[in-house]
């Protein structure tokens, strides 16, 4: 997936059981997800040209962050929406809440480079970038965990040759910080690819009994078959388990976790399988479920039925509902979009809109009825 990052992730708006340790692609002679009849709506919200991420706080409103940097804001799950532009300019953004104050984390887009986090202040607009880390690397795919107590993980990828990407030695690092994200540690490595294997889109998840759980894609060739490998750590982020295979078979970019009240987790991501290949421009988006905190995962399950998604994970509405955004048309660079999806907890039920469709012709001549007068709050 390193060139769907590296070619133009900077801006947004204008997920057979398997045992820890074992492989949960589709078993051997086992079909994949069927087709439903009805394709789900486009869903589009606004166009797009990089990463996003979602989250939804305490007081129940739904952030949105797009590499560039911006903010979606809605109070109404995603019904109706403001932007907000961000005082830094950079990509591979991550949103969390600690400590009710909104963090945002990025990288700047060549090497060397800085991995950046600044803060939500309540009545003050946000804080000046606190710079985590300066290096010759090039830096990628920052997320947020934030921890009990007020601490916080922030995940990045280290490449070392930016005008070798096929060539590279990638390195999932992770940073920690005590004191809701206004200073942080030095690095500690919790993963090392060999050269020429492509280490990307790293997720995590906080479980009820305290445990993380890390995921990450593995890829030798754009476009080729990859794999979702897992780590698990007990705690806190220190020491990490060996790796599990969660996902293979197809061209599979992570979404991410999604934790539901009683336990039930998914892992959500995009994927050619159902369609035998094509890669981005065939993709769906899929899903695997764990009863077990992620020591064993389900076949597959359709979410979104249209094709060309790029998942970036959900959020969990109260009541179960899940959001889902996806970058969709990622090969048709002007036609870029970020698409929000609702589906159930039962997914045949199949995929609405978070919002109120609009027509490309009504966008193109001013904004749709979800989006309110531009805000910076």
């Amino acid at each position: 997936m390193m060139q769907r990052m590296w070619l133009a992730r900077t801006g947004i708006l204008v997920a057979v059981t398997i045992v820890l340790g074992g492989c949960a692609s589709v078993r051997p002679g086992e079909a994949p997800p069927s087709v439903t009849a009805v394709p789900a709506p486009d869903c589009r919200v606004a166009r797009a040209t990089g990463d996003v991420a979602a989250v939804l706080r305490d007081s129940r409103e739904l952030v949105i962050v797009g590499g560039g940097v911006e903010l979606l804001r809605s109070s109404d799950l995603g019904q109706s929406w403001r932007r907000e532009v961000l005082p830094v300019n950079c990509r591979w953004p991550d949103v969390a809440e600690v400590g009710g104050r909104l963090l945002v984390s990025c990288s700047e887009p060549g090497a060397p480079g800085r991995l950046l986090v600044i803060t939500e202040r309540a009545g003050h607009g946000w804080s000046a970038p606190v710079v985590v880390d300066a290096t010759t690397d090039l830096i990628i795919d920052t997320n947020l965990q934030p921890l009990p107590g007020g601490s916080v993980l922030l995940f990045a990828t280290h490449i070392d040759r930016a005008d070798d990407l096929d060539n590279a030695v990638y390195t999932v690092r992770v940073y920690r910080s005590g004191a809701g994200g206004d200073n942080w540690s030095g690095a500690e490595v919790v993963t090392l690819g060999r050269r020429g294997e492509h280490l990307e889109d790293t997720r995590s998840a906080l479980l009820d009994d305290g445990s993380l759980l890390l995921a990450y894609e593995i890829e030798t060739a754009e476009a080729a078959p990859s794999q979702i490998h897992q780590r698990r750590s007990s705690d806190g982020g220190r020491s990490w388990s060996s790796e599990s295979v969660i996902w293979s078979g197809a061209d599979t970019e992570p979404g991410g976790y999604l934790l539901f009240p009683g336990g039930e987790l998914w892992f959500v991501a995009s994927s050619d399988e159902r369609a035998g290949g094509g890669s981005y421009d065939r993709a769906s988006i899929l899903m695997r479920r764990s009863g077990d905190g992620g020591r064993s995962w389900t076949a597959p399950e359709i979410l979104v039925d249209r094709e060309d998604q790029i998942s970036f994970g959900g959020v969990v509405f109260p009541g179960g509902e899940v959001l889902l955004p996806s970058l969709r048309h990622y090969n048709e660079r002007r036609n870029r979009q970020l698409s929000l999806y609702v589906v159930d907890r039962d997914p045949t039920n199949g995929a609405r809109c978070a919002s109120t469709p609009i027509s490309a012709d009504g966008f193109e001549t001013g904004l749709g009825p979800q989006w309110r007068e531009p805000s910076n709050r």
